[in-house]
């Protein structure tokens, strides 16, 4: 054996608390790999952090496996080193992708191995296994989730969706066949067994799918009539009609200052971990991560948050985040930042809500010093201001905004649950009248006012045509616009 073979295998012992490893050594060893994440993502380059993050787990596998231990066990250990970094999110959304890829190499193997004659010989053996492993398997993980704070209704759809057999059991059938060991000593009959229980709770799984939310709602029945409150969960952010702050620049910056000062809630993503760690300096709850990228929103808890910030230069990253942060929250109301007034159309097609061009404030700010050198008086400097921004910004945005204006003066409690969501073209929504909608019968969602081009309409009655374009000022609790969403959402382009 090489030294570099000899030292991998070395470690591979130390984080495996082999024999010979003191604790002090395995500390570090657990502690050098989010410091290597740490050094890494300072680059902000992901292509870079994704080959960071492969090379942890394959070589971590590797050298599991020249300490004796199998691959697989060694790449599991390098998935709970990286889960234990601050980047375990943004790691998971770059290797999200390849998730496909591996599940369906999975479900070809397993099919392959099948015996279709011993599942049609023992149908009825396999069946009962299934229930028993669905069972087992279901009662355990909703036992567990419980314990760490999950709501029952949560927890019950959990074991449910959790009770089939995953890889990591073929990973120990795998390991026991080569000492010998075969699922209830039982052989190749038992081996087999392992793959027909597996292949039938596969196909099953859909339906079990299906069956989750009846089995929540059953569980929210529970809880509600014997008074017990759920906890929340303990990944991401666990706020509700929060602002999200994408980018921890001077102007994110000084956008959190302003909403930690008044008391709202938010949250913030950067790709920088040194204005990360700041950021959690001053109380604000974090998340690393691309901001386009869908684990990275829902870990910020975009599906309950009011507002998203998008505060960042980069125009193409800044029209991906609108675009996905529109799909997975069409009640969310979205500002954008961008440098030229010609991206505000593309952004506002994205999805966005407000656009602010830094060409046109740039303009607003030249013409205010050159008028203050001439002695004009300021009320005239405001009145030119105002009538530049109306004029320039009601071309480029139409009235969309002005809605959303109605929202953003309310900072209590009211104003808190407050949304002003634009109907766009091709949602549901669209053509209905209030009364077809219900959404006070099925959703709890109150219909404040209408805005219709440069008319607002207070108290529309049910008989009202919701139309493209329109813009319903709504109160409601986050998680009842959350059930809404659909209503508002629209197809994907090219669907």
């Amino acid at each position: 054996m090489g030294p570099v073979a000899q030292f991998l295998g070395n470690a591979g012992k130390a984080a495996l608390g082999g024999v010979g490893a003191d604790l002090h050594q395995q500390q570090d060893l657990a502690s050098f790999f989010p410091a290597l994440l740490d050094r890494v993502a300072r680059t902000r380059r992901t292509e870079l952090f994704l080959l960071a993050v492969a090379a942890i787990c394959l070589g971590t596998a590797w050298a599991a496996s020249l300490a004796g231990v199998s691959l697989a066990l060694g790449a599991f250990l390098a998935g709970l080193l990286v889960s234990e970094s601050d980047y375990a999110e943004h790691a998971l959304s770059e290797v999200l992708p390849l998730q496909t890829l591996f599940t369906a190499a999975f479900f070809l193997s397993v099919g392959m191995l099948l015996d279709p004659a011993f599942l049609i010989q023992n149908l009825g053996g396999v069946a009962l296994a299934a229930v028993a492993v669905l069972a087992l398997k279901g009662v355990i993980a909703a036992v567990g989730a419980r314990l760490i704070g999950y709501p029952l209704g949560v927890a019950l759809a959990g074991g449910l969706a959790l009770g089939q057999i995953g890889e990591f059991s073929f990973v120990l059938a795998l390991a026991g066949a080569e000492v010998g060991l075969t699922p209830l000593a039982l052989g190749e009959a038992g081996s087999q067994g392992l793959i027909a229980v597996t292949v039938v709770l596969m196909i099953a799984t859909p339906l079990l799918i299906g069956l989750a939310p009846r089995l929540a709602a059953l569980g929210r029945q529970v809880e509600t009539a014997s008074g017990a409150g759920g906890g929340g969960h303990g990944h991401g952010v666990d706020l509700e009609d929060h602002t999200i702050v994408i980018g921890y620049g001077p102007a994110g910056r000084r956008l959190a200052r302003v909403l930690g000062d008044i008391g709202i809630p938010y949250a913030v993503s950067d790709l920088n971990p040194t204005s990360l760690r700041e950021a959690g300096r001053e109380g604000a709850a974090t998340v690393f991560g691309d901001a386009s990228r869908e684990p990275i929103l829902k870990s910020l808890g975009i599906e309950s948050a009011k507002l998203l910030v998008v505060a960042i230069n980069d125009r193409d990253a800044t029209r991906r985040i609108v675009a996905v942060a529109r799909h997975l929250n069409p009640t969310l109301q979205i500002l954008a930042r961008t440098r030229f007034i010609a991206d505000v159309e593309d952004l506002t097609h994205a999805g966005a809500d407000v656009v602010i061009p830094e060409e046109m404030e740039t303009t607003v700010r030249l013409f205010s010093q050159v008028l203050g050198a001439y002695l004009v008086p300021k009320e005239e400097i405001d009145r030119q201001v105002s009538a530049v921004r109306r004029d320039d910004y009601g071309i480029l945005r139409g009235s969309i905004q002005e809605a959303h204006l109605m929202v953003l003066q309310g900072l209590d409690e009211e104003g808190l649950h407050t949304r002003a969501v634009a109907v766009r073209p091709g949602a549901p929504a669209a053509g209905q009248t209030l009364a077809d909608l219900a959404l006070r019968q099925r959703h709890g969602i109150t219909v404040m006012a209408v805005r219709r081009g440069r008319q607002t309409l207070a108290n529309p009655a049910g008989d009202f045509r919701v139309e493209p374009g329109d813009r319903l000022v709504m109160v409601a609790e986050a998680a009842q616009f959350a059930e809404s969403a659909d209503l508002f959402r629209t197809p994907p382009e090219g669907a």
